[in-house]
């Protein structure tokens, strides 16, 4: 069979979607050596280049038309009411009138994998991606409902890219439920398969020792420190890290540094002037975006990861922890416990006294860090 795989090829300032897409490539590999099947990689106009250089021969890289949209005053009538619906044609043409289903033929493709949610909706049979579909649960954060991607665009999407789909593949139960209840789709054709536990470079020290010198001469940080990976978007809920954070100073003392990695998404300032509010900003340290060899040196440096996101219902952070000896403090959100079962403390994200009282859980009963790293 002849496999296209769609990837956005995207940077490692994506965050989790790069970590994902290098699973999938690594997986991709390793069929493709095999010689079961055949793989091309259908990548965005002009990064072709740039995938290329990650695979073997024996898998083909096809780049996508390039899609020029018109100015909005030069659209048509039909055109502006798609784009103010939210609406879109199932396959996009070029401006030389080239399409996906032109990229199909020439190759001859007889299945394509879609690994990202906003994949287009082709003609040939297809497998989808689910990550989530927190615009259905929790509508109330304006990331899934007002800005980027709104609710109505990811509505129109999925309500034609979910039923079509041959077969849907997600990370849990819990989200094979919401996607049968949502979009009706029968539950023999959803396939869970649990995120892999991502790789690190081989570069990251062995030891917390080596990872805190190899810290030292890049970054000025705390001798302890909670950790949190995430983008600044509401949903992230970095206010409940420092209500935290607050919680564990004010009314028990103890002063928890809280070291945070993540490009603004929009929300970093007011993160920092709650921190200023609740007097922990001394507390916080942002270091932005960092190479992954100094990612995994701090999760494996780290106390603990403090992971409060309000969004699941599987997530990679805690993953990436459980690779590296770092034990995990997270939300207890759907799905949460299916993913990380006993390996974690889980907590109400809206409770910080809760989250305080795992941290001090963890400070003080050092058998208990041991079994979860274990």
């Amino acid at each position: 069979m002849h496999i296209a795989t769609f990837l956005e090829a995207v940077s490692e300032f994506s965050g989790g979607a790069h970590t994902f897409e290098a699973d999938v490539l690594e997986g991709v590999r390793h069929v493709a050596v095999q010689g079961k099947h055949r793989f091309t990689l259908c990548v965005p106009f002009g990064r072709g280049a740039v995938v290329r250089k990650w695979v073997p021969d024996v898998v083909g890289v096809a780049e996508l038309p390039e899609v020029r949209r018109p100015a909005p005053e030069r659209r048509s009538l039909k055109n502006r009411v798609f784009a103010r619906l939210g609406l879109s044609r199932p396959v996009a043409a070029s401006s030389n009138g080239r399409t996906v289903g032109d990229v199909f033929r020439e190759c001859k493709i007889d299945f394509a994998w879609m690994t990202y949610p906003h994949a287009p909706v082709v003609d040939i049979p297809y497998l989808a991606t689910i990550w989530d579909l927190q615009h259905r649960l929790q509508p109330v954060f304006p990331e899934v409902t007002t800005s980027g991607w709104t609710w109505e665009q990811r509505e129109q999407h999925y309500s034609r890219y979910i039923p079509r789909s041959t077969a849907i593949i997600t990370g849990t139960e819990e989200g094979k439920s919401e996607i049968a209840l949502f979009y009706r789709v029968p539950s023999e054709r959803i396939a869970v398969i649990p995120l892999p536990t991502p790789k690190f470079p081989a570069e990251v020290p062995a030891t917390r020792e080596q990872c805190i010198e190899h810290l030292k001469e890049r970054y000025q940080l705390p001798p302890s420190y909670l950790l949190y990976p995430a983008q600044f978007w509401p949903h992230k809920n970095h206010v409940g890290a420092i209500l935290t954070l607050a919680e564990l100073r004010n009314r028990h003392a103890v002063d928890c540094p809280l070291v945070c990695v993540g490009a603004d998404q929009g929300n970093l300032d007011f993160v920092k002037e709650e921190a200023a509010r609740r007097g922990v900003a001394d507390l916080l340290h942002f270091c932005g975006y960092i190479p992954r060899v100094d990612l995994g040196c701090l999760y494996r440096a780290a106390e603990a990861l403090l992971f409060p996101s309000f969004f699941g219902p599987d997530n990679l952070p805690p993953l990436e922890a459980f690779s590296l000896g770092c034990p995990v403090i997270a939300a207890n959100v759907p799905g949460a416990a299916e993913q990380l079962g006993d390996a974690a403390l889980l907590v109400n994200p809206t409770d910080p006294q809760e989250m305080a009282a795992a941290v001090l859980k963890l400070r003080h009963d050092p058998e208990m860090k041991k079994t979860l790293i274990a």
